[in-house]
């Protein structure tokens, strides 16, 4: 990539996608993978790409298939799933994981379901550690209590497990939904033993209407009947939409990278470094008619509105 093109947004969303540690995926009612992010490598030492048509069984295993398609069904009835699953990687490590399967309904039919499966060892080792304080805890009182006593107690206060977190969410007094990310970690005293837990909630509702506007975003522009052309400042072409194909006949893969000159009629050759340098200067560019070349040599009249991208790498 040119450090100094405008990279395509699907770049960078793969990028985020490809650094998540959790396990994204989508699979179809077939049961074939559509998508995969890489996290899917250091759980079970499978190539993303590689993965991608295979069927869920051959990367589960017969053995984890087996328990996770209970889920697998229930999903592709449009039922969402929540679970949690013991995984052994292909480094030997045992892992345990919150795994999500959430239907894709489209017009009432389920094409399939989006995996999302989040490592949650620590928090797994935080809950052993809390109910091994708990069994201590019940220990120093057992002689003051019954065994009956004791046992419907022990049973109450670890009643909380990962599976009855509603894992994701936090809901305030008035009923109100906040989507977070929440890490935790045991505090000790001057004898290093357990003796609280601290906790950190951070607040993703920013980050998930960014997620949100940006599929919209594709969406728009995937589906816009008006040609879409992004282009660096020197004139190279950084993205093309469906509609540009079909308008010049050039596919995203043959114009992405190419010089926008490829559409300039000769006589014309100078107007786009007119346009490009006045954006350059901040300047507002009116919509211009003009004529583009298509890909088999026909002049096309069109009407041109050019806008200045803000640059990705001063949100950085």
């Amino acid at each position: 990539m040119d450090p100094h093109a405008e990279p395509d947004p699907s770049y960078h969303l793969r990028r985020v996608i490809d650094h998540v540690p959790s396990m994204l995926a989508y699979w179809d009612s077939g049961l074939r993978c559509r998508f995969a992010n890489r996290a899917y490598e250091t759980w079970f030492g499978a190539d993303p790409d590689r993965l991608l048509g295979s069927s869920i069984r051959d990367l589960l295993g017969p053995a984890l298939f087996a328990l996770n398609e209970p889920y697998i069904l229930g999903a592709l009835r449009g039922e969402p799933q929540t679970f949690e699953r013991a995984i052994t990687g292909p480094d030997g490590i045992t892992r345990y994981s919150l795994a999500h399967y959430h239907p894709d309904v489209v017009n009432g039919e389920v094409m399939g379901f989006i995996a999302t499966v989040t490592e949650v060892t620590h928090l797994k080792q935080t809950e052993s550690r809390l109910q091994a304080m708990v069994s201590r805890l019940e220990d120093e009182v057992l002689r003051r209590r019954t065994a009956e006593e004791a046992a419907a107690e022990g049973q109450r206060s670890l009643a909380i497990t990962l599976a009855s977190i509603d894992a994701g969410f936090i809901a305030a007094r008035d009923g109100r939904r906040t989507p977070v990310q929440v890490q935790a970690a045991l505090t000790r005293d001057d004898d290093d033993q357990p003796c609280g837990l601290a906790m950190v909630v951070r607040d993703r509702s920013a980050a998930l209407r960014a997620e949100r506007d940006a599929s919209e975003l594709a969406a728009i522009v995937a589906h816009s009947v008006d040609a879409i052309i992004g282009k660096t400042l020197d004139g190279q072409i950084t993205s093309w939409n469906a509609a540009a194909e079909a308008m010049f006949g050039h596919t995203a893969a043959q114009a992405v990278g190419q010089p926008v000159d490829l559409l300039l009629p000769p006589e014309r050759a100078g107007e786009q470094a007119q346009i490009l340098a006045r954006l350059a200067r901040g300047e507002h560019v009116p919509p211009l008619d003009t004529v583009r070349l298509t890909r088999d040599g026909r002049r096309l009249p069109v009407s041109i509105t050019a806008s200045p991208i803000p640059c990705w790498k001063a949100l950085l």
